[in-house]
């Protein structure tokens, strides 16, 4: 059939009712694609709308909606079994399409959409969005959602050295929200090396581009929403998460390009938003913290404050909040800055005085609030049971500003 006669015959198929499409219908339109690239939105489209339309007809099979209006006349003409047919004779048509560079990109955008769509729309016949476990399991059981799903992995696998990839993922993640979680749940879970690498970098990019002013804020942006990825992610993959963002920091000291002063803004970013990235952002601050070091981070944050007008005390505030939520690590960071501020090496003492001197007003006006109490501060919590050591170490300090 020449390229004319099959586009007649697409012009045919999409002006036929989507609920009576077939796989023969559907695939006749992915072979067309192939050879006229630009009929692919409106072929596509065409798909979202058949998949859709099996996605109702399997929660109604689950009684799961109950306006049957939303039907049709064929509301009951179709089985669940024939349903999951339809879906497993395109699959291998759209695994094959998605190995191709050119089709990738296209179908990841789409796959990703149609089910942060799908998954917003019917977020009143599924569990919970916050219960991602008992939501994946749900929609993967869904054969439409599971269809889609391979599309998703196999198309990033094409782009998995490309940052687009990524950039879809996000920018769907900041559309979609919460009904976006479980689809990066079971991306992340995948691919959890290159989901996080390639959102860390992507994110660090965004974040250098953003009004540093913004910082800890919670507008929604691709740069929260790799916040949510990677807090999701620490769960099972901390040991990653901590990897990358040691990367980052060993970048950092090694480079002076505009993108690397922003590393440490963007890692305290992280850590203010996340009580399992926090961790893993004290562990490595304890690990590289030394006067040397400490020297040229106040070097890096004064370019970053110069570059973006940024508010320094915007940014001590973020430290203070950070210290403050500091849990089981409390007892190290603490002992590292009294050690710190004994340096007696000009900057980086003065900088860890202001920061320690900041911190205990802070503490100290919460704990005189009549209405406060100490467990509301991890910190305080966690240094209930280490009070005698830094009595003791307190008393034994010779320096009286200490």
């Amino acid at each position: 059939m020449d390229l004319e006669k099959q586009i007649e015959s697409l012009a045919k198929d999409t002006k036929q009712d989507w609920r009576s499409a077939t796989s023969e219908s559907v695939t006749r339109q992915l072979a067309l694609i192939k050879r006229a690239p630009v009929v692919k939105d409106a072929v596509l489209e065409f798909i979202g709308e058949v998949l859709d339309h099996k996605i109702r007809i399997l929660l109604k099979n689950e009684g799961k909606i109950e306006n049957k209006r939303d039907f049709g006349k064929k509301k009951d003409e179709e089985s669940v079994a024939v349903v999951e047919k339809f879906c497993s004779d395109l699959q291998e048509h759209f695994i094959l399409l998605s190995k191709n560079p050119f089709w990738s990109l296209h179908l990841l955008k789409w796959s990703v959409n149609l089910m942060g769509r799908f998954s917003q729309f019917h977020r009143g016949k599924c569990p919970d969005p916050t219960q991602l476990e008992l939501l994946l399991d749900h929609w993967e059981k869904c054969q439409p959602m599971h269809l889609l799903l391979t599309i998703a992995a196999n198309s990033f696998t094409s782009l998995a050295e490309s940052q687009n990839g990524v950039s879809c993922i996000l920018e769907a993640s900041v559309k979609y929200g919460v009904y976006f979680d479980w689809i990066v749940a079971y991306l992340g879970h995948s691919f959890p090396g290159i989901i996080i690498h390639k959102v860390m970098i992507c994110a660090l990019r965004d974040f250098a581009d953003c009004d540093a002013n913004d910082i800890g804020s919670e507008r929604p942006s691709t740069v929260e929403s790799a916040v949510k990825i990677l807090d999701h992610l620490s769960l099972s993959h901390s040991e990653k998460i901590y990897q990358e963002s040691k990367q980052l920091v060993d970048s950092f000291f090694a480079s002076s390009e505009s993108e690397s002063i922003a590393v440490l803004p963007f890692l305290l970013h992280l850590a203010t938003r996340s009580k399992y990235i926090r961790r893993l952002i004290v562990s490595l601050f304890i690990q590289y913290a030394s006067s040397q070091n400490l020297q040229k981070a106040v070097e890096a944050v004064n370019k970053w404050k110069t570059k973006k007008n940024m508010n320094m005390n915007r940014l001590i505030e973020l430290v203070i909040d950070l210290l403050k939520n500091v849990d089981d690590q409390s007892k190290p960071l603490l002992v590292l800055f009294f050690n710190l501020a004994e340096t007696h090496d000009g900057s980086t003492e003065l900088l860890i005085r202001g920061v320690l001197e900041k911190l205990l007003v802070n503490l100290s006006l919460f704990v005189f609030a009549n209405d406060s109490s100490s467990e509301d501060i991890p910190m305080l919590s966690s240094l209930q049971r280490h009070a005698s050591f830094f009595t003791e170490k307190l008393c034994s300090c010779e320096d009286e500003n200490v």
